[in-house]
């Protein structure tokens, strides 16, 4: 597992165009995704899943899904929803029910591949072997993540991460705003 760098202008870009109160719609979600794969470089993809959550055995519904790296809506949704079926409700919680930023492989499997998940490989058009996600849910359960895909498994160390979770919030934020 490799150390994740960050590229701190398209973090600063990425923030900037979150808030642009201008651009609406599939446009603002665009340059979102444009500026999110600019984050780590040498990154592969990035996606934008809105998501609502609540602390029932099955409170997690996927409410829109925008990528053009992705199979389709319908096969990200399939897939996002059956990977999240095998994992303990608590890493659920952990992953989706707070502010947080991480690899998929640090979050959710502690180390193992995201790419070993059943429809994992079928999402994705091209090798995508690990995300980092920033990931902000509000008080009423409404979230968003920005899942950008990885070619290799990687972690982040705990300055990283503290910044990406402060940009999460501001994803957040602006996502609320709109």
């Amino acid at each position: 597992m490799t150390a994740l760098r960050l590229d701190h202008a398209a973090l600063l870009d990425l923030v900037e165009a979150a808030y642009d109160s201008e651009t609406s719609g599939r446009a603002w979600v665009s340059e979102l995704l444009k500026h999110g794969a600019r984050v780590p470089p040498g990154a592969r993809t990035s996606t934008w899943f809105e998501y609502t959550w609540s602390d029932r055995p099955d409170g997690l519904a996927l409410d829109a899904c925008s990528s053009d790296y992705v199979r389709g809506p319908d096969a990200a949704k399939k897939t996002w929803l059956e990977a999240r079926r095998g994992l303990d409700p608590r890493i659920l919680a952990r992953l989706f029910g707070r502010t947080a930023a991480g690899t998929a492989s640090q979050l959710g499997a502690r180390g193992v591949a995201p790419a070993s998940v059943p429809g994992w490989r079928a999402m994705w058009r091209e090798p995508v072997v690990d995300s980092l996600g920033l990931v902000s849910a509000g008080p009423d359960g409404r979230g968003m993540c920005l899942s950008i895909g990885l070619s290799s498994l990687a972690s982040l160390g705990r300055r990283e991460t503290a910044l990406l979770e402060r940009v999460a919030v501001h994803l957040g934020s602006a996502h609320r705003l709109r």
